[in-house]
């Protein structure tokens, strides 16, 4: 196909050309970061990826707001969902909405942590996904440690709704480890990774336990 045939079938003017414009201004983003799970890797932060897409929409004439976001909790797993405006120095805009992203709380990354580097990342994404980004190197989340994890483990959502029934009988997750402990069994200290095995018998504590509470105190 001839440039100007290529030239031709691309918008002239508005938000529409200045995406087009965008797209073509970043061609990759560099490895900023690096992470050592016993073998060095670098990877692209999502702070890095924020910073090149915006001096690409910068240069197309492009401004991105998140204009809101919500945390709603979808079958036990807090989710983040925000709205963007993509806005066009001719006054033209766009709107996207209820954009989810998973929020990870887990130990030693406490629920407004996780909410922050939730909002973070699905910047991070969908500014990839807006401007198409070649993933030529994998990004922070891809970078995760997840070689702990196997099947059947209870994985964030179980994990989550563990603690709630745990909190709903006044105990906590270190409580419940001494009591496995005293009989001999041990876990993970990331409750997501443990057995979904362990499940019956956690059950049937919880359960002893609010019968107890529920008894008068003499």
């Amino acid at each position: 196909m001839s440039k100007e045939k290529t030239d031709s079938m691309i918008p002239q003017g508005g938000i529409a050309a200045a995406i087009v414009k965008a797209q073509a201004a970043i061609i990759s983003v560099s490895k900023d970061s690096t992470v050592d799970f016993g073998r060095k890797y670098n990877y692209t932060s999502a702070e890095e990826m924020i910073r090149e897409s915006r001096r690409a929409l910068h240069s197309a004439g492009l401004a991105l707001v998140r204009s809101a976001w919500r945390l709603r909790v979808v079958e036990s797993t807090p989710i983040v969902e925000c709205d963007y405006i993509l806005t066009h120095a001719s006054g033209e805009t766009m709107t996207f909405c209820d954009l989810p992203w998973p929020v990870i709380e887990g130990d030693k990354r406490p629920i407004d942590k996780a909410v922050a580097g939730a909002l973070t990342t699905s910047l991070a994404y969908f500014l990839r996904d807006l401007l198409l980004i070649p993933k030529q190197d994998e990004a922070e989340m891809d970078k995760r440690d997840d070689t702990a994890h196997t099947a059947g483990a209870l994985g964030v959502r179980g994990a989550v709704a563990l603690r709630k029934r745990l909190a709903s009988v006044d105990a906590d997750q270190s409580m419940l480890v001494e009591v496995m402990a005293a009989k001999g069994v041990t876990v993970p200290e990331d409750m997501a990774q443990w057995s979904q095995a362990l499940l019956p018998r956690i059950d049937k504590w919880i359960e002893g336990r609010a019968k107890t509470l529920a008894q008068p105190a003499e």
